[in-house]
């Protein structure tokens, strides 16, 4: 376990936009302008990842790189090119952020933009459960209307908040109070040990980082009485 005690500690950014039909027109477009405002706030001692997704998954590189003026110029030139069409298939877009490399000297998190609207909320939400890996998730739902069902069941198992940005709503408030949660992570690389307690099904199997003013619940069963 390491304990920052600092005020806003190097962290491991990935940034995943639907860019399926479902979000032609405002919702890309605010999709796009809430990335490049978390990119704005982006340090030299941070590292970034960007992955956009409809039909398949694409990642802009191949693990999180540092933040430099050079890597986010490339990530808004790579977010510009992209338009909005074909299906929802969030489990490919989840598999990428997920699987990236684990920076122990940094709090790995993940702001997830979409409107939610897909048909399979129980498989996204198990392989949230399942798949985690330490990681918080944020999720952002822009859009006229939002599955907040979704939204909010993806950013509970992720150990993280859901934002709603409704097509009225100012951008930079929610980016400013997104930020307020995950540049202030307290605890890092959390570990449990059980000692000689018979315990099994511990989810999640590995705790996410602790962020200020944000428990960490883990659950288990004991084995025997």
């Amino acid at each position: 376990m390491r304990y920052n005690n600092t005020p806003t500690p190097p962290k491991a950014l990935s940034i995943v936009i639907d860019t399926s039909g479902s979000m032609a027109g405002r919702p890309l477009a605010r999709a796009k302008s809430l990335m490049d405002r978390c990119l704005g706030r982006m340090r030299p001692v941070d590292r970034v990842q960007v992955i956009r997704f409809g039909s398949e998954a694409q990642r802009l590189f191949d693990d999180p790189v540092i933040a430099t003026r050079e890597s986010i110029d490339k990530a808004l030139g790579f977010v510009e090119e992209w338009y909005a069409g074909g299906g929802t298939e969030f489990l490919p877009a989840l598999a990428l952020a997920f699987d990236a490399p684990r920076d122990p000297a940094r709090a790995r998190q993940i702001v997830f933009i979409t409107d939610g609207f897909i048909g399979n909320e129980a498989e996204i939400l198990r392989h949230i459960r399942h798949h985690l890996g330490g990681a918080n998730l944020f999720v952002l739902g822009v859009g006229g209307s939002v599955n907040r069902y979704l939204l909010e069941g993806m950013a509970r198992l992720g150990h993280g908040e859901p934002f709603v940005l409704l097509d009225a709503d100012p951008t930079d408030e929610l980016i400013g109070r997104l930020f307020q949660i995950i540049s202030r992570p307290a605890l890092t690389d959390l570990a449990i040990d059980w000692g000689a307690l018979p315990i099994a099904d511990v989810t999640p199997a590995r705790p996410p980082d602790l962020l200020a003013d944000r428990p960490v619940v883990v659950a288990g069963r004991f084995t025997r009485p």
